[in-house]
């Protein structure tokens, strides 16, 4: 099954050595710069998975998965955070972000999560 995948960052070369693994999993991957656009996206033709990549931490990303949430609850989220793990779950608990992965993501931390998505 082919998943649609939305990475809103403002460093897409960064994730450019993940593609391959995104691949291997059938999984299509989109770029976005911005809040706005994935509030777009979440609107028109919405994601299986949107991951946040845009350096928020603490009650910033909180309020951005909450607003995002509000237009579509359906898709499913991650985000970049450079939180430990117990304080990233305690300061995120209730959102349903499937999970946190480090600010710089390698090969390992994609195939996790994309191991959690086909759970769900």
């Amino acid at each position: 099954m082919t998943s649609t995948i939305l990475i809103v960052t403002s460093d897409a070369a960064k994730w450019q050595p993940c593609l391959p693994v995104f691949g291997e999993h059938g999984a299509d991957v989109t770029f976005v710069s911005s809040l706005d656009a994935c509030k777009e996206a979440l609107r028109g033709n919405p994601p299986r998975l949107y991951v946040l990549d845009l350096g928020l931490e603490g009650k910033e990303l909180r309020a951005a998965l909450m607003d995002l949430l509000m237009i579509n609850a359906a898709a499913h989220s991650a985000v970049t955070t450079g939180m430990e793990a117990d304080a990233f779950h305690d300061a995120m608990e209730g959102l349903g972000i499937l999970t946190g992965l480090p600010l710089s993501p390698g090969e390992n931390d994609i195939r996790h999560m994309l191991d959690l998505l086909a759970k769900l």
